[in-house]
């Protein structure tokens, strides 16, 4: 008697449909972007604020980058890719006198990388930093809410390297809704459409 063949459970179904999606959606942003010349991204794909939290003689910063859309970074999620958020903080001290006219001098700057991702099997949302650490989220409203944040970032080594000079942080937040691997990454570099970036925001210490 020949035995049936086993029907695919439908969790299983789920998953490669998605990721099916996936890399056709992966696909379409590699043909799309390419072509495009290189442009200055508008930054007008949402609103950056920030400040500092002074705690026990420490200085943190704290950043939400709010979107204008997050959809745009839900829907590549939904589908099974990944989105990064990159924040990139500098120390600047103002440039005086005869040579103001070349512009501040950036003293000292880190980024801070953060990655989010829908995990199907487990099915929770999850941000992963840059060293590894997840936060998951069950809800995606919750997820949303804190994707683009930066939350008590340590300020130790900008407090050091400011050693009483006169100096301000600067903050400006990208968003990359599809996070693309080597060597598509290119993309990025031949064009910025698709990329959400804020302006600079300045945070003055107390």
């Amino acid at each position: 008697m020949r035995k049936r063949p086993s029907t695919p459970s439908r969790n299983y179904l789920t998953i490669n449909s998605r990721r099916s999606r996936a890399t056709r959606l992966l696909l379409a942003c590699g043909l799309f972007l390419a072509p495009l010349p290189l442009a200055a991204q508008d930054a007008s794909g949402g609103r950056l604020s920030a400040a500092l939290v002074t705690e026990k003689g420490r200085v943190y910063l704290s950043a939400a980058f709010t979107l204008d859309s997050m959809r745009d970074v839900l829907e590549p999620i939904e589908s099974g890719l990944k989105s990064r958020v990159v924040f990139t903080v500098q120390l600047v001290k103002p440039r005086e006198g005869l040579l103001s006219f070349l512009g501040d001098i950036i003293v000292l700057e880190k980024t801070v990388s953060i990655v989010g991702y829908e995990d199907f099997y487990e099915n929770v949302f999850v941000l992963e930093d840059e060293t590894g650490r997840k936060t998951t989220y069950a809800r995606e409203n919750d997820f949303a809410a804190a994707f683009a944040t930066l939350s008590r970032y340590p300020l130790g080594e900008f407090m050091r390297s400011r050693a009483g000079e006169r100096c301000f942080l600067r903050l400006r937040a990208k968003v990359y809704p599809v996070q693309l691997i080597a060597p598509l990454t290119l993309v990025y570099l031949l064009s910025s459409s698709g990329v959400i970036e804020s302006d600079w925001v300045r945070v003055d210490f107390p």
